[in-house]
């Protein structure tokens, strides 16, 4: 009798710990669906000003505007931000090499703008005051603009 007792004991036992690891597993399941979806709206929200603060940069050195420097200045504090949002899900180191990959791209992409800039090719158009390349027109002549 006395062994059957401990067996329904530690059959009880082992339902109870079952139920109470899958709860634990249920409230994993949520704080990890939860945290995913913090990641997801901090990245969209992160990546649309990434494409705000590069533009505004781009914008301001093309036109050798004296912003420039305040803009790339904000870029790279962006990626910062996008580096923390993903150390919050990833863990820090995740978040350390995104960051210094995603400075390194914006650096690269600062220096050759600011040699194209400095050497005259601001945009790659053609300004009003350069000489047109003749278009075709209809039967194969050529006009002026």
């Amino acid at each position: 009798m006395r062994l059957a007792k401990r067996v329904v004991v530690v059959a009880v036992c082992a339902v109870l710990a079952a139920g109470s690891a899958r709860a634990a597993d249920k409230k994993a399941a949520a704080k990890d669906s939860a945290a995913a979806a913090a990641l997801k709206q901090d990245m969209r929200k992160l990546w649309t000003d990434h494409v705000v603060w590069t533009r505004d940069y781009i914008v301001a050195a093309v036109g050798d505007q004296p912003d420039a420097q305040a803009a790339a200045t904000r870029l790279m504090k962006n990626q910062d931000d996008i580096g923390g949002a993903v150390a919050k899900y990833y863990g820090d180191p995740a978040g350390r090499q995104l960051t210094s990959l995603l400075k390194q791209h914006i650096s690269i992409a600062r220096r050759r703008s600011s040699r194209r800039t400095r050497s005259g090719r601001r945009t790659g158009r053609r300004s009003p005051t350069s000489s047109a390349r003749p278009t075709r027109t209809g039967r194969g002549r050529r006009s002026p603009t």
